[in-house]
């Protein structure tokens, strides 16, 4: 059997400006599960809920899975990686 996955980015989270506030993340949960989805991917870093406890409590609700994550950042700016634990190759 194939198990298939969605992410919040296909409502549109985090792409477009002001949709995260259309949906919540109950709403992005229960339509993944509804479609007959079995995992998902976080989508952006505080949209589905930081707190162990009631993340694994909301997958389990739906019986989806957490397969991964996203973190957005611009490898091309070193800028961009101050303040994300991030360092560029070869430690500098």
């Amino acid at each position: 059997m194939i198990h298939i996955a969605n992410a919040p980015v296909s409502w549109g989270i985090f792409e477009f400006e002001g949709t995260a506030q259309q949906y919540t993340y109950q709403q992005v949960m229960d339509q993944i599960a509804a479609t007959g989805y079995t995992g998902m991917e976080s989508g952006p870093w505080g949209f589905l809920p930081t707190d162990t406890d009631l993340m694994l409590s909301e997958l389990a609700a739906r019986k989806l899975s957490l397969l991964s994550a996203f973190v957005p950042c611009n490898f091309a700016d070193a800028a961009a990686l101050d303040g994300r634990g991030l360092r560029r190759a070869g430690g500098r």
